[in-house]
């Protein structure tokens, strides 16, 4: 019986050892092994964030109890654009709401509906939208303040020289306001600005506001003419003409000094209605 494949005195049988793994077998396991479990936690990940969103659409965009069925409150500071407007460009108004049987609370992008309202409407610097669940949603609006107006147009200017069309229903606050004239305003559309040379009537108005001007001027300023390059007409509500020159208007102080001479003048009584005074180089007040 043959117990062993070693025959006595024979020598041993080399056998041939497993080849070691060289080093690119080795770095492409361990690559393989990392992607795979890079892959898992993506996987995983993915998972857990559709489970988020299904749990979100679940809570909050699938509950009724979060359906804004009545416009949502409105605070506007200004009063320039109405609330209908606001209301019917957002697709919130009653109507809206009555078509649609109500908009989830949660499904109104309230980023996008800023940034789109702010650029269809230059008059309003401010514009936010707060949920305030389940069912209420606050509209908080600030607009611009005009202080004159371009001409017959319905365009209107800030202080700093932004330019903004009037709501209709403002247009009873515009016709208060002082009036700009100067052929370049043909040009001029909403989300403009006034050019640096036209700037210099928002700067004679800045000043006029001061009651230290105001109070001995007697008038307020109806109409500002910016056409001639050498002087600048102003018209006052009691019907005279102030002629300012221009290079004496290129700061606040000096446009103060021009205004209080003028004042002086008009402080003695003598000067009529219609009469035109002139500002000199010299300081000296001149009529005609």
């Amino acid at each position: 019986m043959i117990c062993s494949e070693q025959v006595p005195g024979d020598a041993p049988v080399a056998r041939p050892r497993p080849a070691a793994p060289n080093a690119t077998e080795e770095g492409t396991a361990r690559a393989a092994y990392w992607l795979f479990l890079a892959g898992l936690a993506v996987t995983l990940a993915a998972g857990a964030v559709w489970g988020v969103l299904r749990l979100r659409d679940a809570i909050l965009l699938g509950n009724d109890a979060y359906r804004l069925r009545r416009p949502p409150e409105i605070r506007n500071y200004g009063g320039l654009v109405s609330d209908e407007e606001v209301l019917r460009y957002l697709g919130l108004s009653e109507r809206d709401l009555e078509k649609t049987g109500g908009v989830n609370l949660y499904s109104i992008d309230l980023v996008a509906r800023r940034r789109d309202f702010l650029a269809s409407h230059p008059a309003v610097t401010e514009f936010s939208m707060e949920r305030l669940p389940p069912d209420r949603l606050v509209i908080t609006i600030g607009e611009r303040s005009p202080v004159a107006r371009l001409g017959h147009r319905r365009l209107v200017v800030d202080d700093a020289g932004n330019v903004f069309a009037m709501a209709p229903q403002a247009e009873e606050l515009a016709e208060s306001l002082p009036m700009l004239l100067s052929e370049r305003f043909a040009e001029v559309r909403p989300g403009g600005a006034l050019s640096r040379d036209d700037r210099v009537a928002l700067d004679v108005l800045r000043a006029a506001r001061d009651t230290e001007v105001r109070s001995p001027l007697g008038y307020a300023i109806a109409e500002i003419d910016l056409t001639g390059d050498l002087y600048l007409d102003l018209v006052t509500s009691g019907n005279l003409c102030l002629r300012l020159p221009r290079d004496r208007l290129g700061t606040t102080d000096s446009i103060a000094s021009c205004l209080r001479l003028v004042a002086k003048a008009i402080a003695t009584g003598r000067v009529e209605p219609g009469r035109t005074l002139i500002v000199g180089r010299d300081n000296r007040v001149t009529y005609q």
